[in-house]
């Protein structure tokens, strides 16, 4: 005859074992589903931006987490991306578009060997962002979530980035410029003929590219994004 206190360590050591078997089971399935299903890492390097190679830290580190390898800075985009927030910190909008010519033009002038069709624009890419003071980077900005700012910062075909930050009262400014260099490291035939055209797309007055059409997210009293 089976005792009452050996009946209740029986149905204990069942409840356990089944508890444990379903733990086991949902650990195999939360497994599986991460493997078929991976998220893109988001490098989350904590800090207050208020110089550009911060922000090329950390586009660059989020770059790694996600298995590419860091852009090299290359001198013209540094240019670029920072007269672009020089720009928008002094006419307090946040744009892609420039006083004098386009996105496109203005790295030809600087002497970029851009490639792709510079009719279209060419391989280039650019994501500008203003905060209310410094913006903390504790992953990527909320603005730059979509996947066109994503592959502005993690696309294969770019080859060298730039960055840019400017202040205004209390207001920041950031312009991350990324782009793809010829093979040859020359400028293509086409240049000098995209340097002296008029601007008659919308595609370039908006600063996209054959890789990304920017889009306009805005956090009213935080932080404004194209």
């Amino acid at each position: 005859m089976t005792t009452p206190l050996f009946s209740f360590r029986a149905l204990f050591l069942r409840i356990i074992y089944r508890a444990l078997r379903l733990a086991f089971c949902v650990l195999i399935i939360s497994t599986l589903f991460s493997a078929l299903f991976p998220r893109p890492a988001a490098a989350r390097p904590r800090a207050n931006i208020t110089a550009p190679s911060q922000l090329i830290d950390a586009v660059n580190s989020l770059r790694l987490a996600n298995g590419l390898a860091p852009l090299p800075v290359h001198p013209a985009l540094m240019q670029s991306a920072q007269s672009q927030a020089d720009y928008m910190a002094a006419t307090g909008v946040v744009t892609h578009a420039r006083p004098n010519g386009t996105y496109t033009q203005q790295l030809l002038a600087l002497g970029f060997p851009l490639a792709g069709d510079l009719s279209m624009g060419g391989f280039r890419s650019e994501n500008v962002l203003s905060t209310f003071g410094p913006l903390v980077w504790d992953g990527v900005p909320g603005g730059w979530q979509d996947a066109q700012h994503m592959n502005t910062m993690l696309s294969g075909n770019y080859t060298h980035i730039g960055a840019g930050v400017a202040q205004s009262g209390d207001s920041y400014y950031y312009a991350v410029d990324t782009a793809a260099a010829t093979t040859s490291g020359q400028q293509q035939e086409s240049a000098s003929t995209v340097l002296t055209s008029v601007p008659s797309g919308a595609n370039e007055s908006a600063g996209a590219s054959q890789f990304m059409v920017p889009v306009t997210v805005s956090t009213p009293l935080k932080s404004r994004a194209l």
